[in-house]
């Protein structure tokens, strides 16, 4: 059986159009596997920064600050189907001191479990639930880690 088109390329015109089908197959695949995988530092960045990566809608700065934790920026925004509550901050130190207090007094406080995904500068958690799906969707994007807490248990991460 023959082939109803017959094309006739060189060598040359060959090889350049699989070179440049190459590149951009592994170019998108390329992009594609560091949005997914690389871990995105925020410190001494602004919630709202976060939030543009994160691309939330409806984004508000939160104005009080916080006297019981120390952080750089915090604001709200939507993510879907959930309103997610982004915090900042400029050391390690920071981020690391906000994660004890959302292992130890939020659980305390409202007696539930809930999560949060938190990674380089940054922590977010569905602000009204704490639900596990918001924390994976942002960790995901931003490449960072979830962590699991329920009321009067050690927190787990994942």
């Amino acid at each position: 059986m023959e082939c109803p088109v017959h094309v006739k390329a060189s060598r040359k015109t060959i090889v350049a159009v699989v070179g440049a089908a190459l590149t951009v197959a592994i170019g998108a695949g390329s992009a594609v596997a560091f949005h997914r995988t690389a871990a995105n530092s925020f410190y001494g960045a602004s919630a709202g920064q976060v939030a543009q990566v994160l691309q939330c809608a409806d984004y508000a700065s939160t104005t009080s600050p916080s006297s019981v934790a120390d952080y750089r920026d915090q604001g709200t925004c939507r993510l879907g189907n959930y309103w997610v509550k982004i915090t900042t901050f400029d050391n390690q130190a920071q981020g690391r001191a906000f994660a004890i207090l959302m292992d130890t007094l939020i659980p305390a406080y409202t007696n539930r479990g809930g999560a949060y995904a938190q990674g380089a500068g940054w922590n977010a958690a569905d602000d009204e639930r704490l639900a596990r799906e918001a924390a994976v969707q942002v960790a995901y994007q931003l490449g960072g880690t979830v962590h699991e807490f329920s009321a009067g248990s050690t927190p787990t991460k994942s």
